[in-house]
């Protein structure tokens, strides 16, 4: 549906602050994100997961991130545990947590990530 894109996370973050918000989605194996608002430290996205899109597992050094689902149901991975989600739930990723997201549904996922930090970088 979308341009998959190899441009950087910082190259999205100054595109989406030059548009004035309006950032594009961003095309991967399990789905879509977009970045809805940004700022020092902070950055909202919405997520599109499609029926069996996976996330990986990675951590954040130095952020922390707060996953709503919109719609659908996912496995969310926490280290070794494991956490269905669905409609309304929310769920904390605390500094340093390996996580990973799953759709376990038939249908596409719709969640909302807020990440907080110095740096909102990936590690893997």
């Amino acid at each position: 549906m979308f341009a998959t894109s190899t441009r950087t996370q910082e190259q999205i973050y100054m595109d989406f602050y030059h548009t004035g918000g309006r950032a594009q989605p961003q095309s991967y194996a399990w789905g879509n994100s977009v970045i809805l608002s940004g700022g020092a430290g902070f950055v909202v996205k919405e997520y599109f997961l499609i029926p069996g899109g996976e996330i990986h597992s990675h951590y954040h050094r130095e952020s922390t991130e707060n996953w709503t689902i919109l719609e659908g149901a996912v496995m969310l991975s926490v280290g070794a545990e494991k956490i269905y989600m669905t409609t309304g739930e929310s769920r904390i990723i605390r500094l340093g947590e390996n996580h990973s997201l799953k759709n376990v549904s038939r249908y596409p996922m719709q969640a909302l990530m807020v990440q907080c930090g110095n740096n909102l970088g990936i590690e893997t």
